[in-house]
């Protein structure tokens, strides 16, 4: 068994206030606490969403991914919030020399999805991440990303799938834009 840290959040919501959002907060980090098999709870998130930092125990990334959803999504319900719209899982200690892996699952209309950076996305594409943002401004198509974090900007990998059937790339580099 490998130990997993989990961090999710609820997104963004409107609460009547300050203390109802700060109650709620404090009611999910003691439920998820009380639940078998999430360890060391802690608030994380911005403020108006609600949000939390775990530990699981797993064997793969998959499990831990699951295990922590499963947790996650629990406590968010027994608190009235819908499900969680980010949730993100690394292994705490790579013994192995690996590369840490991250795996994101955002939550959208058409349910649950891979979550993926401007570099993923652009690895996806086989772009720069320069030519995502590029695209983005060009292309009125472009998914919009489903969650934004203080790192930046994620994109459901469905979307952008769905999106990259669609593109006619043309060869060569794009023309400049006039404003």
């Amino acid at each position: 068994m490998r130990e997993w840290m989990v961090t999710g959040s609820s997104g963004p919501r409107t609460w009547p206030d300050h203390e109802s959002w700060l109650h709620a907060q404090e009611d999910l980090l003691e439920l998820l606490a009380a639940l078998p098999g999430a360890l060391g709870v802690a608030g994380w998130g911005r403020i108006g969403e609600l949000g939390a930092v775990f530990s699981v125990e797993a064997s793969t990334l998959r499990e831990a991914a699951a295990l922590g959803a499963e947790l996650f999504e629990a406590a968010l319900e027994k608190v009235g919030s819908p499900g969680a719209a980010r949730l993100e899982v690394e292994e705490v200690e790579a013994d192995t020399g690996e590369a840490t892996t991250i795996e994101r699952r955002v939550r959208t209309g058409a349910g649950t999805s891979e979550g993926l950076t401007a570099s993923e996305v652009a690895r996806l594409l086989g772009v720069s991440r320069a030519r995502v943002y590029q695209l983005i401004d060009t292309h009125e198509d472009f998914p919009a990303p489903v969650a934004r974090t203080p790192r930046g900007a994620i994109w459901a990998r469905g979307d952008v799938e769905a999106w990259a059937a669609r593109w006619t790339r043309r060869p060569g580099r794009p023309a400049v834009r006039k404003h």
